[in-house]
């Protein structure tokens, strides 16, 4: 089996189910072994859209890395949602695969652990929720000294809990 961290958002349409089907199709390919909270965060970068709702989640699945962003990718598209040119822009479903253990992967199309992680305080706090001490390989570094490095602006980054409670594990 392999170990994941996962993170999951929308901004598009109803975010809350689009967060919950989507760990319902998760739950389809492997085991949810522990999630975080749902944030509403503010977008990064985006102008005039709706904030995200994000989480993040620990999953094992026999999937290999090049494996589970094949079906990820997938399933996202099966939701609507447009691959190409999607950085940057409103999305209804995204899946990013954060960590897979302490490996470190450079392919064209994966890069883990994800290239954004230092930059995105939410993404930090989320990998904090589920433990402080994740350790992210390419930064030599815990979850929970990342957190030392965002200012009080990036803080702002979070807005509120929400709380969602259709998810059958």
């Amino acid at each position: 089996m392999n170990n994941y961290i996962l993170s999951l958002g929308s901004n598009l349409g109803n975010r809350g189910s689009n967060i919950i089907n989507a760990l319902e199709f998760l739950s389809s390919i492997g085991k949810i072994i522990k999630r975080t909270s749902i944030y509403e965060t503010k977008p990064i970068g985006m102008e005039n859209t709706e904030n995200f709702y994000n989480m993040a989640i620990e999953f094992e699945t026999e999937c290999n890395p090049l494996e589970l962003l094949k079906k990820i990718k997938e399933y996202e598209k099966s939701q609507g949602r447009v691959i190409e040119k999607s950085h940057m822009r409103p999305r209804i479903i995204d899946i990013d695969i954060l960590l897979n253990e302490n490996n470190v992967i450079k392919e064209k199309n994966l890069i883990i652990p994800h290239k954004e992680i230092k930059n995105r305080y939410f993404i930090v706090y989320l990998l904090n929720e589920l433990s402080g001490l994740i350790y992210i390989p390419d930064y030599d570094k815990y979850s929970k000294d990342l957190m030392k490095i965002f200012s009080a602006h990036e803080k702002n980054q979070i807005e509120r809990r929400i709380e969602i409670n259709n998810f059958k594990e």
